[in-house]
C-alpha cells in the first residue's frame, strides 16, 4: 500500500473524528425527549457517584472519582436532576478528554504523511486546546440539559402548589395534601416528588421537610419555599392557604416573564441572518454600479 493511500485513509479516519467531534460541541437545543427519559423513577432511586454500569465511561470514572475528586467540581445539583452517576460524568469528560488530545496528533501526522510540514507546537498546543475543550464540552451540555428540566419542574411545582391548595380547602391535613397531590400527578416532576415522599416516610421525617431537601439538593428554590409555608400549617395548625395562592402565582408570573424574555432574544437573534442578507444584497446590486462608475 502507498504511502498516499496510507495517508488518504489515515486522513479520512481523522477527519471523520474531527467531524463527529464538532458536531457535539455546536451549541444546540438539549433534547428534551432523552433527558425525561433519563429521569425516570429507576434512574432517580440509583443515582449516586459510587453508582457504577456497563458502560465504559462509568467504569472509567468510577476509578477516577476518588483520586480526582479534590481537584475536580462537578455540577452535582444538575447531575442528581438528571440522572446522571458523578461517576458516568466524570468518566465522559475524561474519555473526550483524552480523544481530543490523540486525535489533533493524528491529523498532523497524516498531513507529514503527505507532504505537509507543521511546527511542533502547532500539534502540542492544538491537542492541549482540544483537549480542554472537550474536558468542558460535558458540563456545559449536563447545564443546558439540567436548566430545560427545571424550567419543566417549574411549571409542575406551580400546578402542585395549586393542588395542594384546593386539597387544604377540602380540610385535608398537611401531610394527606402533599402525599395525596403527589400521586393524583403524572410526568418525571411528579415522580420524583412522590419518591422524595416515599423516601421521607421511611426515614421518619415530615414531607415539608422532604420538600426542602429535594429543592435544595436539585437547586430549586421555588420547591424549598413552599415547604417553609406547609410547615407552619403542619407545626401549628395556622392557615397558610393565601400563602400557597400567593406563591403559585407569582411563580407563573415569573414562567410567564422568562417565556416571554426567551421569545424576545429568539426574536431578536434573527436580525443578524437578515441584515447579512442585505448587505449581501447591496454588495450584490451596487458592486457591479460601482465598478462601471470607476471604470469610467
Amino acid at each position: 500500500m502507498s504511502t498516499s493511500t496510507i495517508a488518504l485513509i489515515g486522513g479520512a479516519v481523522a477527519g471523520g473524528g474531527l467531524i463527529y467531534a464538532t458536531a457535539h460541541l455546536v451549541p444546540a437545543r438539549p433534547d428534551l425527549a432523552d433527558v425525561l427519559r433519563r429521569m425516570d423513577a429507576s434512574t432517580a432511586l440509583g443515582t449516586s457517584e459510587e453508582a457504577t454500569g456497563n458502560g465504559l465511561d462509568e467504569r472509567v470514572g468510577a476509578k477516577l472519582l476518588g483520586p480526582l475528586k479534590p481537584y475536580v467540581q462537578l455540577p452535582e445539583s444538575d447531575l442528581k436532576l438528571l440522572g446522571i452517576s458523578r461517576a458516568k460524568h466524570l468518566g465522559i469528560k475524561v474519555l473526550w478528554s483524552l480523544y481530543g488530545l490523540f486525535v489533533f496528533p493524528a491529523f498532523v501526522a497524516v498531513l507529514a504523511a503527505i507532504g505537509v510540514r507543521l511546527p511542533f507546537v502547532v500539534p502540542v498546543g492544538g491537542a492541549l486546546a482540544l483537549a480542554a475543550l472537550f474536558w468542558i464540552h460535558p458540563t456545559r451540555r449536563a447545564k443546558a440539559e439540567a436548566q430545560a428540566a427545571r424550567l419543566q419542574f417549574r411549571h409542575a411545582i406551580a400546578s402542585y402548589l395549586e393542588r395542594v391548595d384546593l386539597a387544604r380547602a377540602a380540610n385535608a391535613s398537611p401531610r394527606a395534601a402533599l402525599a395525596d397531590t403527589a400521586e393524583v400527578g403524572d410526568g418525571w416532576t411528579y415522580e420524583r416528588l412522590r419518591i422524595a415522599l416515599d423516601q421521607a416516610q421511611l426515614a421518619g421525617i415530615t414531607p415539608w421537610e422532604a420538600l426542602r431537601r429535594l429543592g435544595e439538593e436539585l437547586d430549586i428554590p421555588e420547591l424549598a419555599r413552599p415547604a417553609d409555608t406547609i410547615e407552619v400549617a403542619g407545626e401549628s395548625g395556622g392557615t397558610v392557604r393565601a400563602s400557597l395562592q400567593a406563591q403559585a402565582k407569582q411563580l407563573r408570573v415569573a414562567l410567564l416573564a422568562d417565556a416571554k424574555a426567551e421569545a424576545n432574544a429568539a426574536s431578536e437573534s434573527m436580525y443578524i441572518p437578515l441584515i447579512g442578507l442585505v448587505i449581501l444584497m447591496v454588495i450584490f446590486v451596487g458592486f457591479p454600479l460601482g465598478v462601471q462608475l470607476f471604470d469610467a
